[in-house]
């Protein structure tokens, strides 16, 4: 037995989250718990940042936030001492090769649409050093001073070499709970002030461009919403620049292609998806993780073998 099976058990279960998914009945409760990072406060003095950024590890929270009375689906970049809210049309997610791993045994990561031992980038749930912690937050004080019931992200698509799937996994060799994955539009309801993250993968390097709109009802009888990108550089040759200047085209679903300037495609919608937020014990997970993948890929280039 190889030593990519023999490890592929402890894999699958370190592959695991800060958060605790459930079914469409549950409750979500505030990340209050002070775990992996997750406990955090979101003030109302946070302001926007102007410059356009690249961002290849550190926390950065997708979120709403009210700007001169209006919403916004921006992110919360506190990947320095100050936190930052940032149009998204000014962040790249650099995702390099420090996220590169294998898909270990079993049928259970299927729906990535990679195979066993195929390459995949994994932004993890729990945070890893050289990699950016994507995650999400319903925080901002001026947004909650309105807002009457849970938050909606509704993941229409994405453009890129890959497929993209997002899912949440806790951390006692649990199934993982499938969110969304590219090739079908699908809503994510996330409750009033949590704060969640979530593994994200590509199963290609290259460009990647993720189209989201959030939307939220309003104590006045309104519902906005905000349709934004997430722009994604993944893999070592990627090259930020060019996920900052691509146009997304959102395609249909079913449809994956790569980036490509000025035009525009159909989305789709699916059923909701309820998540309740809670906190994890992983933290000697996580770090069982990132040790199996150096031992297998150490092995692997032992032993000559590479997969392209």
């Amino acid at each position: 037995m190889n030593i990519a099976k023999r490890l592929s058990g402890i894999l699958a279960a370190a592959m695991t989250a800060a958060i605790v998914a459930s079914g469409t009945s549950a409750a979500a409760a505030p990340a209050d718990g002070g775990q992996d990072g997750l406990e955090q406060k979101v003030t109302s003095d946070e302001a926007f940042g102007s410059e356009q950024v690249v961002r290849s590890e550190g926390h950065i929270d997708l979120g709403p936030k009210i700007v001169e009375g209006g919403l916004v689906f921006a992110a919360r970049d506190d990947t320095e001492s100050t936190p930052v809210w940032r149009h998204l049309d000014d962040l790249v997610l650099q995702v390099g090769d420090t996220a590169k791993t294998q898909i270990p045994e079993g049928d259970q990561y299927d729906f990535t649409g990679a195979s066993t031992g195929e390459d995949v980038w994994i932004i993890p749930q729990v945070e890893q050093p050289g990699v950016p912690w994507l995650g999400w937050n319903t925080q901002d004080p001026a947004f909650l001073d309105g807002a009457v019931d849970n938050v909606t992200l509704r993941f229409t698509g994405a453009q890129g070499p890959g497929k993209v799937s997002l899912f949440l996994q806790n951390g006692d060799f649990g199934e993982p709970d499938v969110l969304w994955t590219a090739d079908k539009a699908a809503d994510v309801n996330v409750d009033l002030n949590t704060h969640t993250h979530a593994n994200w993968v590509f199963t290609k390097p290259g460009i990647f461009l993720v189209t989201v709109s959030l939307s939220s009802k309003r104590s006045d009888g309104t519902t906005s919403e905000d349709t934004q990108t997430i722009r994604l550089a993944v893999g070592d040759d990627a090259d930020p620049k060019e996920a900052a200047q691509a146009e997304a085209t959102q395609p249909a679903s079913g449809e994956q292609d790569s980036a490509q300037p000025e035009d525009s495609g159909a989305q789709g919608t699916d059923p909701a998806v309820l998540i309740a937020i809670g906190i994890g014990a992983v933290a000697v997970l996580a770090a069982v993780f990132f040790t199996v993948i150096a031992v297998i890929n150490r092995h692997r280039r032992a032993a000559g073998g590479s997969r392209e």
